[in-house]
């Protein structure tokens, strides 16, 4: 959604970053089960999508994303914001006590 406090939408079928980021032959993973994958940013053109984003709490990664094919991939899901957000005129931040909730 555009506003606060964003429901989910859409969902890729697949994680969107490169195999070897969870390849356990690849080194790093070896015998690794949980993988910390948060996003930092992003900016886009007509033709690609550029998502930054951070790994187990340690490196970053950007990856470059076909703009149409990942729209296209996205499957519908039902979602529902659960909780409230409200502006602290006081501290000048979001109190966001919500989770959202997707099935799909």
């Amino acid at each position: 959604e555009r506003n606060p406090p964003f429901a989910i939408t859409h969902i890729s079928p697949e994680p969107i970053f490169h195999q070897t980021f969870i390849n356990e032959s690849y080194g790093w993973a070896y015998k690794v089960i949980d993988y910390i994958v948060f996003p930092m940013g992003f900016i886009f053109d007509d033709d690609f999508i550029y998502v930054s984003y951070g790994k187990n709490d340690k490196d970053g990664w950007i990856v470059k994303l076909n703009r149409t094919g990942l729209i296209s991939s996205l499957r519908a899901v039902q979602s529902k914001v659960v909780g409230s957000s409200r502006w602290n005129k006081d501290t000048g931040h979001i109190e966001r006590h919500s989770y959202t909730l997707s099935s799909g």
